[in-house]
């Protein structure tokens, strides 16, 4: 399941289409906005919907309170040191710059293992990519990073695939072919 959505409330049938998934133990994705897809910030749920405000901390394994403002670029750092998934998951990346304005979303949960880190000037470092096992046994990958720009940038497209082929349990490949720069259009 590949999520970017942004504050939707879902029907109940669709609702639980999520949850049954989730706790299936099947694989999730989410980019960018997925860290607060299925609640609104303010005001109540329309009746006849439902949200899931735990859907960060649960599935994906972050805790989302914001971010920092616009208009800072993110350095984009690869760890020092790996262990795990990470060596799989950092292939074909190297260091790369987001405009995409950075996530305030530390302490990750327990469980949580981040691999990619985002800073901007007079900011503490925030974690931009990670992986989380669930409570019920499935794997969770997910990156705050996924604004109109990152589409642009290889680094970036190239997270999205090692992301992919992890989540379904694949072998990620050491080389993809770059499908060149992404059209310069918005899709809405």
């Amino acid at each position: 399941l590949l999520v970017s959505a942004r504050r939707r409330v879902l029907r109940p049938e669709a609702l639980k289409v999520l949850r049954d998934h989730v706790s299936q133990g099947k694989p999730v994705v989410g980019i960018r906005t997925a860290s607060h897809a299925w609640s609104l910030r303010t005001g109540p749920v329309p009746e006849g919907f439902q949200d899931w405000p735990e859907w960060d901390a649960q599935v994906l394994g972050g805790h989302y309170t914001n971010h920092h403002p616009a208009g800072k670029v993110s350095a984009v750092s690869l760890p020092a040191a790996t262990s795990g998934d990470m060596p799989a998951l950092l292939t074909g990346l190297k260091p790369f710059s987001s405009t995409a304005s950075l996530y305030k979303v530390s302490p990750l949960e327990s469980g949580a293992a981040p691999f990619l880190i985002g800073q901007i000037e007079g900011a503490p470092p925030e974690p931009v990519a990670w992986t989380f096992r669930r409570a019920e046994g499935g794997r969770s990958i997910y990156t705050s990073l996924g604004n109109e720009d990152d589409f642009q940038n290889g680094g970036f497209r190239r997270l999205l695939i090692n992301s992919i082929y992890w989540g379904s349990g694949r072998e990620i490949p050491g080389t993809v072919a770059e499908p060149g720069p992404a059209p310069d259009k918005k899709i809405r």
